[in-house]
């Protein structure tokens, strides 16, 4: 029930999940036919609200064109670190911020 077709299928669920096979550790790669624009990854291992330690706490998002050159366009590196009962979200937003904010989760 934690197999690659599950990364990028569009449903939610802990049934439909991918779990890497390194403890702490994995990577995907996604090929899409066509350049894209994409405005932002979700993911959770855990959509169902049973368990509090299965999504990623370090990554790194990288993008290419041609397979040769690639360039990070997001990563953990400026997130705040993860706090198990934290509040979710950014600490500070001004409230047309945390509107948009709000309206992608």
């Amino acid at each position: 029930i934690h197999s690659l077709p599950f990364v990028n299928d569009g449903r939610y669920g802990n049934g439909r999940s991918w779990i890497s096979n390194r403890t702490g550790r994995g990577w995907v790669e996604l090929e899409l036919p066509e350049p894209v624009t994409i405005d932002r990854v979700s993911w959770s291992r855990d959509r169902d609200g049973k368990f509090t330690d299965r999504l990623p706490t370090r990554y790194r998002i990288d993008v290419s064109l041609d397979r040769e050159s690639w360039a990070v366009v997001a990563s953990s590196d400026d997130r705040a670190a993860y706090a198990p009962g934290a509040a979710a979200g950014p600490p500070a937003l001004s409230a047309a911020d945390r509107a948009s904010w709000l309206a992608l989760t």
